[in-house]
């Protein structure tokens, strides 16, 4: 695909170009990682000392702080624009993991 069909592209989809569009699709796309995450931990919590536990605590508490980030500047941005009426519902409180 050329450069110019790849602008075309990349500028005709709504999540590159609205910011609401664009806050939306990363909430979603953090609250399906994390999602994964805790089936994923789910899976393996009998695994217990394994070399990688403790970047896997270091990424899921970014995930989390990113996606709070993201749906807080979302709403903020529904906020200043009142006749953008939806509004991401409220996350339920994950437990964060300590070290370890």
């Amino acid at each position: 695909m050329g450069e110019t069909q790849r602008a075309i592209n990349l500028l005709s989809d709504q999540r590159f170009v609205d910011l609401d569009a664009n806050l939306h699709y990363f909430a979603e796309k953090y609250d399906a990682i994390l999602a994964r995450h805790d089936e994923e931990r789910d899976t393996m919590a009998t695994v217990r000392g394994t070399p990688f536990r403790r970047v896997a605590q270091l990424y899921d508490q970014y995930i989390h702080t990113q996606r709070d980030e993201v749906r807080g500047r979302w709403n903020g941005s529904r906020r200043s624009h009142p006749s953008r009426r939806t509004r991401l519902p409220p996350t339920e409180a994950r437990q964060t993991h300590g070290p370890g």
